[in-house]
């Protein structure tokens, strides 16, 4: 049963995005009637859809947590040497780069370009495909892509936290367990909401770091990373941050080589 549930939250993103929808508009609706019998319906598809996604959610905040405390230690000097290089081609300073243990994913903090261990691994045999990930974090630094998320995040939340901060809730126990349910419920609901409207923007920036991977290591390079990364039952399937792979490989396939890919494209000195 547990793992039926966990299979039809996890690999299905319409169905996730579906149920972030169901929990903002019960939220919404439920402020919006008086009618108890309503909001006792309202409150029923809430709990239900949060339940739905507790599988999906509590993996999200794991790979979290494992990817923060993961042990972390200083790439050698070949990969430095390798990120480097990339950085300066783009036109962006790393302050470090370090490998963390039992990941194969990459990411970029405070200007510093973490490498999963695993992705590594993969790409071991591929320096080109090395490359052309080094380009992709390393576009999200060049353009700010952080930055753009914390505004863009912070401007979506404005409505929506505005418009629940004023429902009424019939006091349950006391007003402190009125209050904390009340706050659960809000964060939940906020959380569902910045998910489904932060795709658009999620994907849009996925595809743009794309183009600095392309001008970077040329598309083949680009494609074959793409191909060592990802596992063969993920292939089609997207996520709230990226396209699927399927549709990234269609995409850069379509690229038009950009005005410093003449320069910076290694397949075209």
């Amino acid at each position: 049963m547990l793992s039926e549930l966990w299979r039809f939250i996890k690999v299905n993103f319409k169905r996730r995005m579906f149920l972030c929808v169901i929990g903002v508009y019960s939220l919404t609706l439920y402020g919006s009637f008086p009618n108890l019998l309503v909001r006792f319906f309202c409150l029923g598809a809430f709990i239900t859809a949060f339940v739905l996604l507790t599988p999906f959610l509590t993996s999200l905040v794991a790979w979290q947590l494992k990817a923060f405390f993961s042990k972390k230690y200083e790439a050698d000097q070949r990969i430095k040497s390798e990120v480097n290089e990339t950085a300066e081609r783009i036109g962006v300073k790393v302050k470090n780069v370090l490998i963390a243990k039992g990941l194969c994913n990459a990411y970029i903090r405070f200007g510093t370009l973490v490498l999963g261990e695993e992705l590594l691994g993969r790409l071991s045999f591929l320096p080109s495909g090395r490359r052309a990930v080094f380009a992709h974090e390393l576009g999200h630094l060049k353009e700010k892509h952080v930055w753009l998320k914390m505004v863009a995040v912070v401007g979506l939340s404005a409505f929506p936290l505005w418009t629940w901060l004023k429902l009424y809730f019939p006091i349950i126990v006391n007003e402190l367990v009125t209050q904390l349910m009340l706050n659960i419920m809000v964060t939940l609901a906020l959380f569902a909401f910045l998910m489904v409207t932060m795709v658009p923007l999620n994907w849009y920036l996925e595809d743009r770091a794309d183009r600095f991977m392309v001008d970077i290591a040329g598309k083949a390079s680009a494609i074959s990373a793409l191909l060592a990364i990802v596992n063969r039952e993920k292939f089609e399937i997207p996520s709230e941050d990226h396209r699927s792979v399927s549709e990234r490989v269609k995409r850069i396939l379509k690229y038009e080589p950009s005005k410093m890919s003449t320069h910076m494209n290694p397949e075209k000195q």
